[in-house]
C-alpha cells in the first residue's frame, strides 16, 4: 500500500476529490434506487442468458430426439424391406411353394416385426391365364375369383378384363378377416399398379399409401417388394416385364408403426404429425396423440424435414411439448433471478439503510454547523461591534477603512470621511451621570444611522464620545452632514452644562478626496482630525470640510 502511495499519488488524490468528496457532498437519495434497478437489469439479464442457456439445451435434445425419430422410421422401414426381401427370395426359389411353406416364413416376419397386420404374395396372373388360374385355385378355395373393390368402397366385385392382374393368394395372418381379401387384386388400383409397375426392374420395394382411406379406418403403409422367374433375370441390365412372377406385399397401419417407433426411439414426449406429399397434395397420415395436459410449446421453432422411402416423399413435422420442456427444465433461471433480485433487494436495503444513516450524521453536521456559523457570527458580531451603541467598534473600522482605502485607489472613486465628536459630554457625564450619558451615546448613534442607509457606508465608534463615518464613494457630503448636526439638535437631550446651548449638540470634521498613489491613508485620517478640531475652534455644533483634494 505503501508502493501505491508513492506511485500514485496524484491518482489517489483525484479519486479522493472527485468522487469521494462529492459524493459525502450531495445527496445520496438516489444510490439505492440505482442501485435496484440496476440489480433488476443485472437479475433479468442473467436469468435471459441462463434461459437462453437452458432452452439451447431444449432445442439441442429436441433436434437429437427428432433426428433420431426420423432415423428410426427410416431404419423400420428398412427392416421391412429386409423382411419383404427374404420373402422375395423364398418364393424365386420355390416356385411351387404352397400356402404352408409361405405362411410358415411369413409368420417369422411378423413375429419379429409385430406392427405388420399382413403379409400377401400376388402372383401375377396374364389374362389370357385367368381362367385357368381361377380353376385350379378352387380346389383349395371354394367359390374362388379374381375380384376387386368398386370406387373403394366395401362392395366387391368379379374383377374386370385388363391385361394382368395381381390378385391376392396367400395372406398371413389367414383368419376371417383376411380371408375375405383372397382373390382381390390389388392392382385394380391405378395408384397401385403405377405403382407396382415402378418397382419393376428393381431390388428395392415400393411403399403405397392409403390415402383415401374411410375416417375410421386406420390408415395404412403397404410395401411391395418384386419377384422374379429367377434371381438371374433380376441381374440383367434391363429386366424385362416378363420376367415377373408377382409381388410379396405388407401391410401395416401408419399409428401402430410410429407407436412403435416412438417407443423405440424414447421420444414419447414429443409430438410428430408424418404428411404424404406428392406433388402440391399434401395427405396428414399420423399425428401423435397428447395428453390434454401436455400441450405444444409453440415457443420453440418445429423440425420440418423429408424422409424418402422407396420412391415416395413423406415430411415429418415434430415439436416439443410441455411435459418434454419440463423435463429438461431445472428451474435454474428462475433461481438465477431469484437470488438476484434477492441479493439486490438486500444491497438496495444496505444502501438505503446507509444513505438514511448518511442523512441523520448530514442532518446532525447541518445543525451543528448552523449553531456553529450563528455562533461565528454573534462572535464576529461582538468582536466587530461596539457593546454599548452597537455600531462598528474602532478595530472593525480599521480594517473597513483600510479595505475602502484601496477600493477607491483602485477604482479611482472618491472616498469621503467624516468624524464626529459630542460636545463638552465630559461635562454632561459629570452633570446627569454615566447612565444618561450612555443613553445620549446610543441616541446619538441611532441618528447617525438614520442617514447612512447604503449598505457601503460605515458607521463606527473611535473612542469615548467620537463616532466616524465612512461614505464611498461620496464627493460632498456637506447636505447629509448639516442635515445629521441638525437631527441631533432635535432630539432636545437637555444639557444645562453646555456652553453654547441647552441641548447636546455635535461636530462633525470631514474631507473627500480620490486617494492616489503617494497619498498616505494615516495622512488622509489626521487631515479629518484637524477639521473637526477646526469645527470646535469655530464655535461647535457645526461641520467643517476641506477642498476635495488634499495636498501630500
Amino acid at each position: 500500500m505503501r508502493n501505491v502511495d508513492k506511485v500514485f499519488p496524484f491518482i489517489k488524490y483525484r479519486i479522493v476529490a472527485n468522487v469521494i468528496r462529492p459524493v459525502q457532498d450531495k445527496d445520496l437519495s438516489l444510490i439505492p434506487v440505482s442501485v435496484a434497478i440496476i440489480g433488476v437489469f443485472l437479475s433479468l439479464f442473467l436469468g435471459s442468458i441462463v434461459r437462453n442457456g437452458e432452452r439451447e439445451v431444449v432445442r439441442t435434445s429436441f433436434r437429437t430426439n427428432y433426428e433420431k425419430e426420423r432415423s428410426a422410421i427410416r431404419a423400420k422401414l428398412s427392416s421391412y424391406r429386409e423382411a419383404l426381401m427374404s420373402l422375395a427370395l423364398f418364393m424365386e426359389a420355390s416356385e411351387l411353394a404352397t400356402f404352408v411353406d409361405f405362411n410358415r416364413s411369413s409368420t417369422v416376419v411378423m413375429n419379429r416385426n409385430p406392427e405388420i397386420k399382413a403379409i400377401m404374395w400376388l402372383p401375377r396372373v396374364d389374362h389370357a391365364d385367368r381362367a385357368v388360374y381361377e380353376q385350379e385355385r378352387r380346389f383349395r378355395t371354394p367359390g374362388f375369383t379374381l375380384r376387386e373393390e368398386i370406387n373403394n368402397s366395401d362392395v366387391i366385385s368379379t374383377a374386370d378384363t385388363r391385361e394382368e392382374y395381381f390378385p391376392i393368394e396367400y395372406i398371413t395372418p389367414k383368419n376371417e378377416s383376411n380371408s375375405k381379401m383372397i382373390g382381390i387384386d390389388i392392382a385394380f388400383s391405378r395408384m397401385n399398379f403405377e405403382s407396382m409397375n415402378a418397382a419393376i426392374g428393381n431390388l428395392e420395394p415400393i411403399v403405397v399409401l392409403d390415402p383415401e382411406a374411410k375416417q375410421s379406418e386406420r390408415k395404412k403403409i403397404f410395401q411391395f417388394y418384386p419377384v422374379y422367374e429367377s434371381i438371374h433375370a433380376s441381374q440383367e441390365p434391363e429386366p424385362q416385364y416378363v420376367n415377373i412372377r408377382g409381388f410379396v406385399g405388407a401391410s401395416f397401419d401408419i399409428e401402430s408403426f410410429l407407436t412403435t417407433v416412438n417407443r423405440d426411439s424414447k421420444s414419447t414426449d414429443l409430438f410428430f404429425c408424418l404428411l404424404d406429399k406428392q406433388g402440391d397434395k399434401i395427405n396428414p397420415l399420423y399425428a401423435t396423440s397428447l395428453d390434454p395436459l401436455n400441450v405444444i410449446d409453440e415457443s420453440y421453432k418445429p423440425a420440418i424435414a423429408p424422409i424418402n422411402v422407396y420412391g415416395r416423399d413423406l415430411e415429418l413435422v415434430g415439436k416439443p411439448t410441455k411435459f418434454y420442456v419440463d423435463a429438461l427444465s431445472n428451474g435454474t433461471p428462475l433461481l438465477v433471478t431469484t437470488s438476484s433480485l434477492i441479493i439486490t433487494i438486500l444491497l438496495s436495503a444496505y444502501m438505503q439503510s446507509l444513505v438514511n444513516r448518511n442523512k441523520a450524521i448530514n442532518e446532525k453536521v447541518r445543525v451543528q454547523t448552523a449553531e456553529l456559523v450563528n455562533v461565528n457570527q454573534q462572535l464576529e458580531f461582538l468582536s466587530s461591534t461596539d457593546p454599548l451603541t452597537g455600531v462598528m467598534n474602532r478595530r472593525a473600522l480599521n480594517s473597513a477603512l483600510d479595505k475602502e482605502w484601496k477600493r477607491s485607489l483602485r477604482d479611482g472613486s472618491y472616498l469621503s470621511m467624516a468624524m464626529l465628536d459630542i460636545d463638552f459630554f465630559k461635562q454632561y457625564n459629570d452633570t446627569y451621570g454615566h447612565i444618561l450619558g450612555d443613553q445620549a451615546l446610543q441616541n446619538v448613534a441611532a441618528t447617525i444611522k438614520q442617514h447612512c442607509q447604503r449598505s457601503v457606508d460605515v458607521v463606527a465608534r473611535y473612542g469615548g464620545e467620537e463616532f466616524v463615518i465612512i461614505l464611498p464613494g461620496v464627493k460632498q457630503p456637506d447636505e447629509m452632514l448639516d442635515s445629521m448636526i441638525k437631527s441631533v439638535q432635535n432630539l432636545l437631550i437637555p444639557h444645562k452644562s453646555s456652553p453654547i446651548g441647552n441641548y447636546l449638540t455635535v461636530s462633525i470634521g470631514a474631507v473627500s478626496c480620490i486617494p492616489v498613489d503617494g497619498l498616505a491613508l494615516e495622512s488622509f485620517i489626521a487631515e479629518v482630525d484637524r477639521q473637526l478640531y477646526a469645527a470646535k475652534d469655530q464655535g461647535r455644533n457645526r461641520f467643517k470640510t476641506t477642498p476635495y483634494q488634499v495636498s501630500t
